[in-house]
C-alpha cells in the first residue's frame, strides 16, 4: 500500500530516476548508467545530465576484493605502496616542495586518521571506479574535515552551456549523494567535492570504471576453480565414478548405494581408502583427476591475467611468481604509482586553503620516505648527477648555462648557444666582474705593467702570475715594504753567536768589564 501511494504521490521529485521497488527494499539504490537528455539549465531535474556508476558492477568488484585471494592481494600490494607518500606543495617557479600547516586536512582527514588511510581509502576506491570526498566544517566549530561518500550514493550531475559562437558542451556542476529512501538528497557543488576516479569510463564522460570490469570473467573463473579444488577435496580427491551393475536395480537401491558409497568413501578423511563392491558390479571413472585438468597451469593463467590488469610487475611482487623484486617495484611505481598519486592530489587540491604569500604552487607528493623506492631514488640521483656533470662540461667548452641545461634535459646538443662572453680555449676563468679601476676590459690600472706583461692585466682576463706589487689594488698599487735585492750578511755579534753575560762584583754592580759564558772559549 505504501508503494502504491508513493508511485501515486510521484516521488521521482527529490529521487533521480523516481521511487522503485528497490528503493523500498534498500538494497539497490541506482541500476547505474548516464542520460545526457535535458535542455540547458535543467542540471538538477532527475534523468537530465546525470552520471552515477552502475550498482551492479559495484557490488561484483566488492565481491571480488572481499572474497578473491588474487584480488585482494593485488589491492593489499598496491595499498601498501601507495599509502606510504605524503602529500606536499610544489612551487611552479623553482619546482622545489616544501609543506606547511596548509595540509593539515590531509594530514589528518578525519578523527584517528591520517594522509596513509586517506590513501589507501583512495586506492581502495579505485578499486570501485570512483572515489568522492567532500570537506566538511562541523556546525559546532573546530577543525575541517573530510568526509568520504559511497560511489553507488552519489550522481554527478551537468549542466549545458554556450559559447560566445553559440556552441554548446556540458561539464559537471554538482554531486547528489542519495541517502536513502529515508532522508532527502544532499547537493554539493564541484567546489566542495573532489572526486578521484583514475581510469575513465569509455562508457561516461566523467565517471571512472573499475580495472577489475575487463577481467570479471577471469575472476569469476578463479572461483569456480576454487570451489572445483574444494569440491574435489570433499569427494575424497577422487574424481567422479560410475558403478555398474548387471541386473537391473530399482531407484531406491540406486540412491541408498549413492549414500553409502558418498559417506563411507567421501571426504578428504577417507581419501586413499579401499573401495570394495560385490553381486557383480563394475567401478569405471568418468571425471578427471586435478593432474589431468592440468590444474596448476590453469589457475596460473587466471593469476597473470587478473595481476596484469591490476598493475605491472605486481606478479612477482605479490608472491604468485618469482622474479627480480627491484624490477618489478619499479615498474609498478613509474608506471602505476606515480600516475595515481599526481592524480590524487589533482583531485584533492582545491579542497586545501593555500596561504596567498607563499606564492603559487600545486598539491604534490614525496617519496623520500618509502622504503621500497629506495633504490630507484639512488638511482635517479646519480642520473641527476650525470646530468649536472654534462651541464658543467657544456659551460666550461665555451657555451651558455641556459643552453647546457635545456640541451642536458632534451639530450641534444644542437641546442648548445655558444657564450660570447667565454674565455679563449686553454685560458681559465670568464670575464664576468671588473678588477680593480679599469676591470678586465679597460686593461691595467694605474701602476700596474703594460698589457702583455707576466701578470699583465690583459684586457678580458685577470692577472695569472707575477710580483705582489703588480696584483690589482683599490687604486695604488700594493707595494711592499722592502724589495729583495744583492745578498748582505748580517753583522757579528759582539760577543759571538750564543751573547755574553756581565760579570757583576759583591755589591751587585757592574765593572763594565765582559766576560764569555760558561762552555765558551
Amino acid at each position: 500500500m505504501t508503494r502504491l501511494i508513493d508511485r501515486w504521490l510521484a516521488r521521482n521529485t527529490p529521487y533521480p530516476g523516481g521511487y522503485n521497488e528497490t528503493m523500498y527494499t534498500g538494497a539497490e539504490y541506482y541500476a547505474g548508467g548516464a542520460d545526457y537528455g535535458g535542455q540547458a539549465g535543467d542540471a538538477g531535474a532527475p534523468g537530465r545530465g546525470q552520471e552515477r556508476a552502475p550498482f551492479g558492477m559495484l557490488r561484483q568488484a566488492r565481491r571480488a576484493y572481499a572474497t578473491n585471494g588474487v584480488v585482494f592481494a593485488c589491492e593489499a600490494v598496491k595499498m601498501a605502496l601507495f599509502s606510504e607518500a605524503r602529500f606536499k606543495f610544489q612551487a611552479a617557479t623553482d619546482d622545489h616542495i616544501f609543506g606547511n600547516t596548509d595540509l593539515a586536512i590531509l594530514e589528518h582527514p578525519w578523527p584517528n586518521a591520517d594522509s596513509g588511510e586517506l590513501l589507501s581509502r583512495m586506492c581502495q576506491d579505485a578499486t570501485f571506479g570512483n572515489g568522492y570526498y567532500r570537506k566538511a566544517n562541523p556546525a559546532a566549530g573546530g577543525n575541517p574535515v573530510l568526509v568520504q561518500l559511497r560511489p553507488e550514493s552519489v550522481t554527478i550531475v551537468s549542466q549545458e552551456f554556450t559559447d560566445d559562437m553559440g556552441r554548446r558542451w556540458r561539464q559537471p556542476v554538482g554531486y547528489f549523494e542519495d541517502m536513502g529512501p529515508s532522508a532527502r538528497p544532499q547537493i554539493f557543488t564541484v567546489e566542495e567535492v573532489a572526486h578521484y576516479s583514475p581510469v575513465p569510463d569509455p562508457a561516461a564522460r566523467w565517471r571512472g570504471m573499475s580495472w577489475l570490469t575487463p577481467i570479471l570473467a577471469d575472476v569469476h573463473s578463479d572461483e569456480r576453480l576454487t570451489q572445483y579444488k574444494s569440491f574435489h577435496l570433499d569427494n575424497g580427491a577422487m574424481p567422479g565414478l560410475v558403478v555398474k551393475y548387471s541386473t537391473k536395480l530399482s531407484s531406491k537401491t540406486i540412491d541408498t548405494l549413492r549414500k553409502r558409497i558418498r559417506a563411507r568413501y567421501g571426504g578428504p578423511e577417507n581419501a586413499g581408502n579401499v573401495l570394495v563392491l560385490d553381486e557383480g558390479a563394475d567401478l569405471t571413472v568418468a571425471g578427471s583427476s586435478l593432474q589431468d585438468l592440468q590444474f596448476d597451469a590453469v589457475v596460473k593463467a587466471g593469476e597473470r591475467r587478473v595481476c596484469a590488469a591490476a598493475g605491472p610487475g605486481l606478479l612477482d611482487i605479490a608472491g604468485f611468481e618469482s622474479g627480480d623484486y627491484k624490477t618489478a617495484i619499479r615498474k609498478l611505481a613509474d608506471l602505476w604509482a606515480r600516475p595515481h598519486w599526481r592524480m590524487a592530489c589533482a583531485a584533492l587540491e582545491h579542497l586545501v586553503p593555500t596561504a596567498a604569500d607563499i606564492g603559487p604552487v600545486r598539491l604534490w607528493y614525496d617519496v623520500s620516505g618509502i622504503a621500497a623506492l629506495r633504490e630507484g631514488e639512488l638511482e635517479r640521483s646519480q642520473s641527476y648527477l650525470v646530468t649536472m656533470q654534462a651541464v658543467a662540461s657544456s659551460v666550461q667548452a665555451g657555451f651558455t648555462r641556459k643552453s647546457a641545461t635545456a640541451a642536458a634535459h632534451a639530450g641534444d646538443v644542437g641546442l648548445l648557444v655558444e657564450d660570447p662572453n667565454a674565455p679563449p680555449p686553454g685560458v681559465a676563468g670568464r670575464a664576468t666582474e671588473k678588477v680593480g679601476q679599469g676591470g678586465f676590459d679597460a686593461g691595467p690600472g694605474p701602476g700596474q705593467p703594460p698589457t702583455g706583461g707576466p701578470a699583465g692585466g690583459i684586457g678580458g682576463r685577470p692577472p695569472q702570475a707575477g710580483r705582489p706589487q703588480q696584483l690589482p689594488g683599490l687604486g695604488k698599487p700594493n707595494l711592499p715594504n722592502a724589495i729583495p735585492g744583492a745578498f748582505v750578511p748580517m753583522p757579528a755579534l759582539p760577543a759571538g753567536a750564543r751573547g755574553a753575560k756581565r760579570a757583576t762584583d759583591m755589591n751587585g754592580e757592574g765593572n763594565g768589564r765582559w766576560y764569555p759564558v760558561d762552555g765558551d772559549d
